[in-house]
């Protein structure tokens, strides 16, 4: 047996200062499921599509939009996010 590892990010890293974006994310009904678990681990590129379709006219969100996004560009759409922390 041989012993794996993993690179990830956390979503309150990629979420920080960002509130109202994260209950964006969450409330969009994205393609995972979490809770009760060590570590949930999603592909950016998932974040990134939940949060892409929104054409809010509430200028507080838009700007945390693109900062999320901003951040999800520059660590890379295959990066790992956990949603647990």
């Amino acid at each position: 047996m041989e012993k794996q590892t993993c690179e990830f990010y956390l979503a309150s890293d990629l979420f920080k200062d960002c509130p109202t974006a994260r209950d964006l994310f969450v409330e969009s009904g994205p393609e995972c499921d979490w809770g009760n678990n060590n570590r949930t681990l999603v592909v950016a590129e998932l974040i990134y599509n939940s949060l892409g379709a929104d054409d809010s006219d509430d200028i507080r969100l838009v700007e945390e939009l693109k900062m999320v996004m901003d951040r999800i560009m520059t660590i890379g759409w295959g990066t790992y996010i956990d949603l647990e922390n």
